[in-house]
């Protein structure tokens, strides 16, 4: 009986963690739960810029369709200091107008502002638009062929 309540005795005395194990603990959760919000953010600019070149290739698509649907010439924009790119009915705005929003992270890599018409017809001559990945380093380069406008990716 002696023994049995030295033992228990022994247990209660060593039950429980030290501060500086609850000090580790702590420390490991937070660099863990630290690193998992990074990743995420770097995760949340890559699908905005994914959204953002798939969003940009069909309305690009739709604009081609529109002028050779509704026989109107259409114009595709971009300009440097703007952030966005605009794709619209040349004579009238308010029938077709679009609007891509570029993310913070991606940029258009051609020298000079863009501005590509659409023919009535639904033709164009061909184009490149290289756009840049400041968080991946990668580039996208589209080219858009002669006649009926089809979208390369590259």
């Amino acid at each position: 009986m002696i023994k049995r309540k030295s033992l228990i005795k022994q247990y209660k005395s060593k039950a429980g963690f030290t501060l500086i194990e609850a000090v580790f603990t702590l420390i490991i959760i937070c660099s863990l739960a630290l690193a998992t919000s990074f990743g995420m953010k770097d995760y949340q600019q890559r699908i905005q810029e994914k959204q953002t070149l798939e969003e940009f290739k069909v309305n690009l698509r739709d604009m081609f369709n529109y002028s050779y649907l509704y026989k109107r010439t259409s114009v595709f924009q971009y300009y440097k200091d703007k952030d966005y790119i605009s794709f619209r009915d040349l004579s009238d705005r308010d029938r077709y107008y679009h609007e891509v929003k570029l993310s913070k992270t991606l940029h258009i890599l051609n020298s000079e502002n863009i501005v590509h018409y659409v023919s009535r017809e639904g033709q164009t001559s061909p184009m490149t638009i290289i756009f840049k990945s400041e968080l991946t380093g990668k580039k996208y380069i589209f080219k858009i062929q002669m006649l009926w406008g089809e979208i390369n990716e590259e």
